[in-house]
């Protein structure tokens, strides 16, 4: 059987709303190419399907990558999220607000209570600007605000938020390395499935 770019291209469109994902100037933007990264994905498995699946070994080479797909936890989330997104009404992320935070810098210097002593502190929204005055040495940190992955229901089944994937944990904080790690899997079907049916 002859390769086929189809699927190849896909993997590609995928990789580029990774890209554009990382570096999108706006969430609505950030969330438009995670949604795009979805679509993209779930056509090159498809595309996979339609040129290999005419094999007749097609059946039983892919049973295990459909089981997967069936019951790892981010594999099932992903195909059911961009399931959800096209089919339904529902929203497959949401937004979690920024936030500062403010802790000691070494550990050192901790009140009997807990407590940190700020002397003096100013927020300013123009320019974007925190302004502290301690006697001990602090760190602040800076959360942006960010999209999420929200649990999504397809087809009347809920699907949680994902920590886990093939029997590893993932941090399903940042959206683009999860998208990653899913783009991973899917080259890997795609390069198992060249070197088994390519002659």
């Amino acid at each position: 059987m002859q390769p086929s770019e189809a699927p190849r291209k896909e993997i590609g469109r995928a990789r580029e709303a990774i890209a554009a994902m990382r570096a999108a100037q706006s969430l609505v933007d950030f969330d438009e190419h995670w949604k795009q990264f979805l679509h993209r994905t779930e056509r090159a498995w498809n595309k996979t399907h339609a040129h290999y699946g005419r094999s007749p070994k097609w059946g039983n080479w892919v049973a295990k990558f459909e089981r997967e797909r069936r019951q790892d936890p981010l594999l099932s989330y992903l195909c059911n999220a961009r399931g959800a997104e096209e089919h339904t009404t529902a929203e497959i992320t949401g937004r979690e607000p920024g936030g500062i935070g403010i802790g000691l810098a070494d550990g050192v210097g901790v009140q009997p209570d807990g407590s940190i002593h700020i002397e003096h502190l100013t927020i300013s929204t123009t320019p974007n600007r925190i302004e502290v005055q301690s006697t001990q040495a602090l760190k602040i940190t800076f959360q942006p605000e960010r999209v999420r992955m929200e649990p999504v229901t397809n087809r009347g089944r809920l699907y949680p938020v994902p920590t886990a994937h093939l029997g590893g944990q993932i941090d399903s904080n940042s959206l683009a390395t999860v998208a990653e790690v899913a783009l991973k899997y899917y080259e890997s079907v795609l390069s198992q499935a060249e070197g088994f049916f390519v002659k």
